[in-house]
C-alpha cells in the first residue's frame, strides 16, 4: 500500500515538472510598410532563427470571421495589406498559439471592437447573489431556532 501511494507521489510530481517547465519557443513580429502593409515574421525565441512553414490567420475582432488565412513561407516573413477593422493575428506553431493585436492603418479602422470586461461584470453579479442567499439563510437559521 505504501508503494502505491509512494509511485503516485512521484508520478504526479513528473507530471507536474512537465506541465509547467514548457514556454513559448515561438515568438512573432510585426513591423509596419508603406501604404497600410505589414511584415510578419515567425522567430525561434528571441534570438534564435526566423522560421518559415507556420499558419497565420487574420482574425477580425468586430465580427469574429477569419479575414485570411497564409502560410509564411520564407524566414523573411510575409507582407500583408492591413484590414479596415480591427484584428488579431494568430500564429499556430507546434506549441500555444500565439495571438498579437494587428497594428492600425494609417487612417484608422473604420469598425472597431468596444472590449468589456464581461467575465468580470457576470461574476461579479452571480457572487453578489449567492452572497446575499448565504446571508438571508444563516440570518433564517438563526431566528428561527431560538
Amino acid at each position: 500500500m505504501l508503494n502505491k501511494i509512494i509511485l503516485v507521489n512521484i508520478l504526479n510530481i513528473i507530471f507536474a515538472v512537465n506541465l509547467f517547465s514548457h514556454e513559448a519557443k515561438v515568438s512573432l513580429f510585426v513591423e509596419n510598410l508603406k501604404n497600410d502593409f505589414i511584415n510578419v515574421k515567425a522567430r525561434r525565441g528571441e534570438n534564435g532563427p526566423f522560421l518559415s512553414g507556420l499558419s497565420l490567420k487574420i482574425l477580425s475582432i468586430v465580427s469574429n470571421k477569419e479575414l485570411q488565412e497564409k502560410v509564411i513561407l520564407s524566414k523573411k516573413g510575409i507582407t500583408l495589406k492591413i484590414p479596415k477593422e480591427s484584428y488579431s493575428l494568430i500564429l499556430s506553431s507546434s506549441g500555444p498559439d500565439i495571438i498579437l493585436d494587428g497594428p492600425a492603418p494609417s487612417s484608422g479602422f473604420k469598425r472597431t471592437a468596444k472590449r468589456e470586461l464581461f467575465a468580470f461584470k457576470y461574476t461579479s453579479i452571480v457572487s453578489s447573489i449567492f452572497i446575499v442567499l448565504s446571508l438571508l439563510i444563516i440570518f433564517r437559521r438563526k431566528y428561527t431556532l431560538s
